[in-house]
C-alpha cells in the first residue's frame, strides 16, 4: 500500500533508513545504501528495533508506529507481555554467552540469526 502516514512499515526506523518520501530526509540517510549501514540495520531491526524499541513505544503511546490503534492493556495481559520481552532478550542476547565457552561464538549466536531473521523479515 505504501501510503505515508498510513501505512505502518514504512517507518519502522526512519532514525537510520528512509524508505518511503514522507519520512522527512535527515543527514544520516545519505549513506543508508552502503552495506555497512544496511547490515547494521537489518542486523538490529528485527532483534532491537520490532521487538523491544517498537513494542515500548506502542505500549506507552496505545499506538504502533503513529498508525495502528492499540486497546487498553490489562496488568496482567502487561505482564504476560513484559515477561514475554524479558525471555526473549535472556534467550537471543543473553543465553549464547551464559551457555557458550568463546565470546566470539556467543557474539555470533545472538547477533546472526537476528540479522536473518531481519533480512527474511
Amino acid at each position: 500500500t505504501n501510503i505515508g502516514r498510513r501505512d505502518p512499515d514504512l517507518a519502522h526506523a526512519p532514525q537510520l533508513m528512509r524508505e518511503h518520501e514522507s519520512v522527512r530526509w535527515r543527514k544520516q540517510h545519505a549513506t543508508q545504501a552502503s552495506a555497512s549501514r544496511i547490515f547494521l540495520v537489518w542486523a538490529i531491526a528485527s532483534s532491537l528495533g520490532l521487538n523491544i524499541l517498537n513494542d515500548i513505544r506502542a505500549v506507552a503511546k496505545l499506538s504502533y508506529n503513529n498508525v495502528v490503534s492499540i486497546g487498553e492493556i490489562t496488568a496482567i495481559r502487561m505482564a504476560v507481555h513484559v515477561l514475554g520481552r524479558i525471555l526473549y532478550i535472556f534467550l537471543t542476547v543473553a543465553w549464547p554467552f551464559v551457555a557458550l565457552d568463546s565470546f566470539w561464538k556467543a557474539v555470533v549466536f545472538s547477533a546472526v540469526p537476528n540479522m536473518v531473521f531481519s533480512m527474511c523479515f
